[in-house]
């Protein structure tokens, strides 16, 4: 079963400044059109969160490349885990204020949907 789409975010986060969530891209092929969306937001730098295995298949610096391709400096954190300690939460977001990021994009593999695939067994 593929799984592709975009969700819209409604309504206010709690002691957020912001009115709405902005959409959430996945699915194949999404990240080609990644950084036309984000300028489209008008963000400068974005923080590039993903978990190990996508960094090392080399994907997260796919959209970091196409995000600079587009004019958007990126910082990549690839530390992301399933529930986090919160120290891991407080480093990451250092890293993000420390370099000036002022958007987010998460990028992982559910791996759930990919492990039957890999095993022969989905």
């Amino acid at each position: 079963m593929e799984r592709t789409g975009c969700v819209s975010g409604k309504g206010k986060g709690l002691g957020s400044p912001y009115t709405a969530l902005p959409d959430m891209m996945f699915g194949a092929g999404v990240v080609s059109n990644i950084g036309e969306r984000i300028r489209q937001l008008k963000i400068k730098k974005v923080f590039l969160t993903t978990d190990p295995v996508m960094f090392s298949i080399g994907r997260a610096d796919d959209v970091r490349k196409i995000l600079e391709s587009s004019g958007i400096s990126t910082v990549i954190f690839s530390d992301v885990e399933p529930d986090p300690p919160i120290e891991l939460i407080e480093r990451a977001g250092k890293i993000y204020i420390d370099n000036g990021c002022d958007g987010i994009v998460g990028l992982v593999v559910e791996a759930r949907w990919i492990l039957p695939k890999l095993s022969g067994s989905g």
